[in-house]
C-alpha cells in the first residue's frame, strides 16, 4: 500500500482553483474519484489523491479536433437565370377586384 499524501476537499479545490461546492459535483457526477475516510453520517469526509487530481486534470483538458473535411459544402454552379418580375409598389392604389354574383 502507498502512503500518498491525502488532500480535503478544501485543499483540493484550491489546487484545482474551484469552489468547494463545484468540486462536490464534479465528484457527484463521477468526474473526480475520491477516497471516503471515517464513517458520517450527515456528509461523508472525501480525501483525493494527487493521482486523483493528476487524472481530473487530465480528464478535463479540451481536445483540439480537426475540423472535418466533409463539413464544407460544395458551392453549386453558377448558371445564367431569367426572371419575369415585377416590381410592386404597395403605396400605389389598387384595382378593384371584380364581384362574383352566385346565380340564383
Amino acid at each position: 500500500m502507498t502512503t500518498e499524501p491525502l488532500h480535503t476537499l478544501a485543499e483540493t479545490a484550491k489546487t484545482l482553483g474551484i469552489s468547494v461546492k463545484t468540486l462536490r459535483e464534479h465528484v457527484n457526477l463521477g468526474r473526480i474519484r475520491s477516497i471516503i475516510v471515517g464513517s458520517g453520517t450527515k456528509r461523508k469526509t472525501r480525501r483525493f489523491t494527487d493521482q486523483n487530481i493528476a487524472s481530473f486534470i487530465e480528464k478535463q483538458k479540451v481536445r483540439e479536433t480537426p475540423a472535418c473535411q466533409s463539413s464544407k459544402a460544395p458551392k453549386a454552379p453558377s448558371t445564367n437565370t431569367t426572371s419575369k418580375s415585377t416590381v410592386v409598389d404597395f403605396m400605389a392604389l389598387q384595382k378593384p377586384k371584380t364581384k362574383k354574383t352566385l346565380m340564383p
